[in-house]
């Protein structure tokens, strides 16, 4: 049996490497590539603040969170109540302190009239409340229903992207290897998984040609999943990332604009429909790396636990010795088509 630990299961973050110093040199190389990865992130979310405006109240406040939701509640019967037990005091009675006038207006909102209008300008005031007080709570409530049955990503997906060469008895083609974790900790049953690519070409006339192309997985038709493994794709002749003039790695990243992955699966334990779903640039692949071990044997509990806090770390792969001496040599990030950090 494998699950997460107990304490792991929240999204998991970057950890410090405690691996090679290989590792701890890469990071410092991605320093700036992660930056500008944020300004675009910055840019997007920016355009999508603007479109969420763009569609109106009921949007904004569908995605804030819990805590802003609980301030807007708080705006609400504060201001909204004494504004209305003003409005009763300018109408009827005079005089009234502004703890009896948010008292009697805050009723109002509530539907509850908790006084008999004495005159015509209090009982428009309570009708007129009411009715504002009724269309605000159903729409608090739609609000509150609309959050709970909200469904997020209930997968996390590894930072890096890694590639490594197989040995020759597994056909020395290079492995694309991303790792995931099901946040709840459980398996999953009923897998679709889902690999494709953006790649720009271009023609003969120099014009830039953008497509989307499917990429294979190794686990295709597999029942399920651990809570926390890896999604891998070889790089063999049939793969849209295939080069021949390339080698020993044969492949080529050339031209890639993202990188998408989807999962979806029934949670072993809840039997509910969960998916996710991640995307990269081809800034955070890295070659001759591995993820680093992170399940650990508790032989008290007969189980295999999962340690998140090793989730993104990862280590340069050992030169195996069945390599030829060429095929020993270092990959360099250029012999992919890969983008050179900055720093």
């Amino acid at each position: 049996m494998s699950t997460l630990h107990p304490e792991a299961r929240t999204t998991p973050k970057s950890s410090h490497r405690r691996g090679s110093k290989d590792a701890e040199q890469l990071d410092a190389k991605f320093a700036d590539a992660k930056k500008i990865q944020k300004r675009r992130h910055a840019v997007v979310s920016q355009s999508f603040a603007e479109m969420m405006r763009a569609r109106g109240l009921k949007d904004l406040l569908v995605t804030s969170s819990w805590k802003w939701l609980g301030f807007y509640l708080l705006c609400y019967y504060g201001l909204g109540g004494l504004f209305a037990g003003i409005c009763l005091s300018l109408a009827g009675e005079k005089g009234a302190g502004l703890w009896d006038c948010w008292y009697r207006g805050t009723f109002l909102l509530l539907v509850q009239v908790e006084f008999d209008p004495v005159n015509a300008g209090e009982k428009l005031c309570a009708v007129l409340f009411s009715i504002v007080g009724a269309v605000c709570s159903l729409l608090m409530f739609g609000i509150i229903y609309e959050k709970f049955a909200e469904k997020k990503d209930a997968f996390a997906f590894s930072d890096r992207i890694c590639l490594r060469r197989l040995p020759p008895d597994l056909g020395s083609h290079t492995m694309m290897t991303i790792r995931y974790a099901n946040l709840k900790g459980h398996s999953i049953n009923g897998v679709d998984t889902r690999l494709c690519i953006i790649k720009r070409f271009t023609d003969e006339a120099g014009e830039g040609i953008i497509r989307t192309m499917t990429l294979s997985w190794d686990g295709d038709g597999m029942v399920g999943l651990p809570p926390a493994f890896f999604i891998t794709h070889t790089i063999d002749s049939n793969s849209p990332l295939y080069d021949s003039s390339k080698p020993p790695w044969n492949c080529n990243f050339s031209g890639i604009i993202r990188i998408f992955i989807s999962v979806q699966g029934l949670d072993h334990e809840s039997q509910e429909h969960v998916t996710g779903s991640a995307d990269w640039g081809t800034a955070v692949v890295v070659p001759d790396f591995k993820f680093c071990e992170a399940y650990k044997s508790v032989s008290a509990a007969n189980a295999n636990v999962f340690d998140v806090n090793l989730f993104n770390d990862i280590e340069r792969i050992k030169e195996k010795a069945t390599f030829s001496k060429d095929e020993k040599e270092r990959a360099k990030r250029e012999d992919f088509g890969l983008p050179m950090p900055k720093g």
